[in-house]
């Protein structure tokens, strides 16, 4: 089967349906013993259902943004809450190109992304009753739990919706239980709360109460915070805030009611994306970057008030974008960048004659005027040679008025389809990868050792990423080492022409940065400007 996703996110939807698995397990094991803490029931069941639950959604987030858009920081892991943030900023804003992997083979893209979204509306209560869970040992009814079940395996089914996603979700078991008529649980819920007596007993019952409503209520802010504090230290004054809630969006059901956050901390000791060897060239460049940035900065926007064009240099915009979100912030002193800021990087990035463009869309997208970047870049096009010119209106401008509009590139537009032509191409070079490394072995000068040709093979059925096979590669990973400089360069084109996926950046500015590999130059920068492209510039259609 060619690899339709990610390793990262397949991995992630494997563990999620092993958790739903196990809740459902659980859910229909008969109850042996007593409990000795009625509050403690079901604990475990809608623990594993929001565990579950945040293994779905962020799969999402990693196969648009990458293995690291699953830390905060860049060595924190994102709590629940901000991932949940993120997809629901994905699912609402104008889907960027790599999104459409969630769409892929439905004939109304838009209204399943709209069903995604709705799907995940509970999930904020969920991720919220899981965590009492985890941390207070905190329990619902067993028809609560199996509620929450429900809602993880109804997500888990509308992602199985898409053809890049289905093969993966085909294991997923079935609850043979019908589900419980809502009103039934939410009338038992009702009597419980009526007849409880402690302030803690009343919060228990409201969080159980909001999970299983047949919509979330509005406002949230004021009364998500009550839920979670109640389940640390219930006070009445929340408790009265929730069921004003709760009677506010029901009248009908509820008058007999009366009476993200900091990431967690942990230690990285190896990221999926980056090279298990140190890249020495790397790194200085982002010593370089982060001494130079300002001073380019002022070079630009004063050379420009002069009348003519002066861009940083061509290194700096490969150590931009081999650069995390923190590291950028700190490189410009902001997260979100001015225009005058950003156009002399995106300038740089146009202005290569001959050669592919370098990655800018990255920057466009922290830009927070628009217009102004628009006025800038047409400034500066008039000063520079016409084929920058060209650039910057038929490819940036048009791109940002899509942004600006929340369209989508036509599908005959240069850069959708270059991006549909590399996609097309780079499945070509990955699934003949294989056939590269037998035809190595009648040929000393690219001949790899059985370790190195492995990593190589896995490159191909997605079980290894470009990144270890080009590590095996160059750890004593070539039989002939007096035909080494030959054969990286051979090795490192045919991966880099196989790179299509976020993770891959790290290495593909590697090769870019190493001149002992300009003969794998070019199909780097095109798979780096590709990559760029489909995760941060506007939409567009990536089959024709």
């Amino acid at each position: 089967m060619p690899q339709l996703l990610t390793r990262s996110t397949v991995r992630l939807l494997e563990a999620s349906m092993d958790n739903l698995s196990l809740a459902m397990t659980a859910a229909a094991t008969p109850v042996r013993h007593s409990s000795k803490s009625s509050e403690a029931g079901f604990a475990g069941l809608i623990g594993l259902a929001g565990v579950a639950a945040e293994q779905a959604i962020s799969s999402i987030l990693i196969q648009i943004d990458g293995d690291g858009a699953a830390f905060a920081d860049g060595n924190r892991y994102k709590t629940a809450g901000q991932v949940l943030a993120d997809v629901r900023h994905i699912l609402t804003a104008p889907p960027v190109a790599r999104a459409a992997f969630l769409t892929t083979g439905i004939d109304q893209p838009e209204e399943h992304r709209q069903a995604l979204r709705l799907a995940l509306e509970p999930f904020t209560l969920l991720i919220s009753q899981r965590a009492a869970a985890l941390h207070g040992g905190l329990g619902v009814s067993r028809g609560v739990a199996l509620v929450a079940i429900r809602m993880v395996h109804h997500f888990l089914r509308l992602l199985g919706q898409s053809q890049r996603i289905n093969a993966y979700l085909k294991s997923m078991p079935d609850l043979p239980e019908p589900p419980t008529e809502p009103t039934l649980l939410l009338d038992e819920l009702i009597a419980r709360f009526t007849s409880a007596t402690t302030t803690a007993q009343k919060g228990v019952l409201l969080r159980q109460l909001f999970l299983v409503l047949p919509e979330v209520p509005p406002n949230q802010p004021d009364w998500l915070e009550a839920l979670d504090r109640v389940a640390v230290v219930p006070q009445e004054s929340d408790i009265r805030l929730l069921m004003t809630t709760l009677q506010t969006a029901h009248p009908a059901r509820f008058t007999r009611l009366s009476g993200s956050g900091q990431a967690l901390a942990v230690t990285v000791t190896q990221s999926a994306s980056a090279l298990p060897i140190e890249v020495q060239a790397l790194r200085t460049a982002f010593m370089r970057v982060h001494e130079q940035i300002g001073g380019d900065i002022a070079n630009a926007n004063g050379r420009l008030g002069q009348g003519f064009l002066h861009v940083p240099p061509d290194r700096v915009m490969v150590a931009l974008f081999a650069m995390g979100p923190h590291d950028l912030a700190e490189a410009f002193g902001s997260a979100q960048l001015t225009a005058h800021k950003a156009w002399p990087f995106v300038v740089a990035a146009l202005n290569t004659t001959p050669g592919t463009p370098r990655p800018y869309w990255f920057l466009v997208r922290r830009v927070t005027e628009l217009g102004q970047l628009r006025a800038q870049l047409t400034r500066a096009a008039s000063f520079g040679r016409p084929q920058l010119a060209r650039r910057i209106h038929d490819e940036v401008l048009q791109g940002i008025d899509c942004l600006e509009k929340g369209r989508q590139l036509p599908t005959r537009h240069t850069l959708a389809v270059s991006c549909q032509a590399w996609i097309a191409g780079a499945a070509s070079h990955s699934e003949k990868l294989a056939e590269a490394v037998e035809r190595s072995k009648g040929d000393a000068s690219k001949a790899l050792t059985d370790a190195a040709a492995e990593a190589v093979r896995e490159v191909a059925t997605g079980f290894g990423t470009v990144a270890e096979a080009w590590s095996a590669i160059e750890q004593s990973g070539l039989t002939n080492a007096t035909e080494a400089p030959r054969a990286r360069v051979y090795w490192a084109r045919k991966l880099a022409e196989a790179s299509t996926e976020p993770n891959d950046i790290t290495f593909l500015s590697a090769v870019v940065l190493d001149e002992t590999l300009i003969g794998a130059h070019s199909a780097a920068r095109q798979s780096l400007r590709m990559i760029d492209a489909t995760k941060y510039g506007p939409s567009m259609a990536l089959q024709a």
